[in-house]
């Protein structure tokens, strides 16, 4: 579900941004690489675009987590 949210990483109204940050958190991940290789394993980095990048930016910092962050 998180690779699938984050794939697709749509704007308001829908809930992707909650709920990746409610996953990540229920996950108890802390580490950017942790979502990488969840996102490599279920969908492929590959698909991993400007959109999810600055989205994963986005999230990291409104849950406060001192990952490293994507250059776009």
């Amino acid at each position: 579900m998180l690779a699938m949210k984050i794939l697709s990483a749509r704007p308001e109204p829908f809930r992707d941004f909650e709920d990746v940050e409610y996953l990540i958190q229920y996950l108890d991940i802390d580490t950017l690489d942790e979502v990488m290789s969840i996102f490599e394993k279920y969908i492929g980095r590959r698909y991993l675009q400007d959109r999810q990048k600055v989205f994963l930016n986005y999230v990291g910092e409104d849950l406060k987590k001192s990952w490293k962050k994507f250059s776009i």
